[in-house]
């Protein structure tokens, strides 16, 4: 049998990883700055949008081949390994976030439409399928918040995807965006009062489409604190 990472020739775990492998991906947990409050933070002073920034996963050994496979070229045994390796993680990871910090607002990171429509699997539907779990678990607590899901009508520059040297010259393309709402999600925006929003995105590399994002959404009142979650967070943002 051959690793999924390495591809060597090795004895397997249950997670089709060699011993190696298994060994450096127990090592890639981040501890979440919370806006520097630990020792290893990359980048969260070009993030003054946001009050917090919380990241979960580093970017490194073997993730960006995972999220690749599974994203880019729906790689079923790539999907089932994402979901092995990281749903149960972020959920309570999540659900100790929305407990703590009293989010009345999720707001996940817009896709085009057609991306969504023609993909069996991306990382949006991962963070709804968590979210809308959440939801049903923490109203048996009384604790109550929206999911909103935009769109993009304009493709996007794919950030995590480009050279680090090169996404200070693309980002200026990001004010571009243009983002809708479902009439679902226009009805929750014109009828609540969001106090708290927590933006969730899969990895944080510049930061500039988490900016670009806030700064385009276009909600008809103020927003109190807008906090920051990715999955993934790249040593180079």
């Amino acid at each position: 049998m051959r690793c999924y990472l390495c591809v060597s020739e090795s004895k397997l775990n249950d997670l089709i990883f060699c011993h190696n492998c298994e060994k450096k991906l127990q090592n890639i947990l981040w501890i979440s700055c919370a806006r520097c409050g630990k020792d290893s933070c990359y980048g969260c002073e070009e993030l003054n949008e946001f009050r917090k920034v919380f990241s979960l996963i580093t970017y490194s050994y073997g993730i960006p081949e995972i999220l690749v496979l599974a994203k880019d070229y729906q790689d079923y045994n790539a999907q089932l390994l994402f979901k092995e390796m990281f749903f149960n993680r972020t959920k309570n990871y999540l659900k100790q976030l929305i407990i703590h910090e009293q989010y009345n607002c999720i707001l996940i990171s817009p896709l085009r439409k057609e991306r969504i429509m023609s993909s069996n699997w991306h990382p949006f539907i991962f963070f709804e399928k968590i979210l809308n779990d959440l939801k049903k678990e923490l109203a048996e607590r009384q604790i109550f918040f929206q999911i909103l899901t935009p769109l993009l009508k304009k493709k996007s520059h794919r950030q995590a995807m480009t050279p680090s040297h090169k996404r200070n010259e693309n980002s200026g393309n990001k004010e571009n965006l243009e983002i809708f709402f479902s009439t679902a999600d226009q009805k929750k925006i014109s009828t609540e009062i969001f106090h708290r929003v927590l933006l969730i995105d899969d990895v944080l590399t510049s930061g500039q489409t988490a900016k670009s994002i806030k700064k385009v959404i276009p909600f008809s009142f103020e927003v109190d604190n807008w906090d920051l979650f990715t999955l993934f967070r790249s040593h180079q943002s």
